[in-house]
């Protein structure tokens, strides 16, 4: 997906703040489409974000957001890659 991309390489860049509103439009849209998978990846990128921010707390939460939504999808690649994190 698109907005998960941008904000991937935002992020890369060392842009959270550039990168949040590509995160929050990702959501939208994954929840629009009922896509759970674009929606794990963008709480996944929500957890890099505020883990650049230094905001644990935040981070810790999006994470385990993904990790749910990809145990429930039996997404082994996506849960390994959150999990890594």
């Amino acid at each position: 997906m698109i907005p998960n991309r941008a904000a991937q390489a935002l992020l890369t860049l060392g842009k959270p703040g550039e990168a949040m509103p590509c995160l929050v439009h990702a959501r939208h849209l994954a929840k629009t489409e009922g896509n759970r998978g674009w929606d794990a990846e963008a709480c996944k990128l929500f957890g890099d974000l505020y883990a650049q921010r230094n905001d644990g707390q935040r981070a810790t939460k999006a994470y385990r957001q993904s990790v749910s939504i990809y145990r429930d999808l039996r997404d082994e690649e996506g849960l390994c890659d959150t999990l890594l994190r």
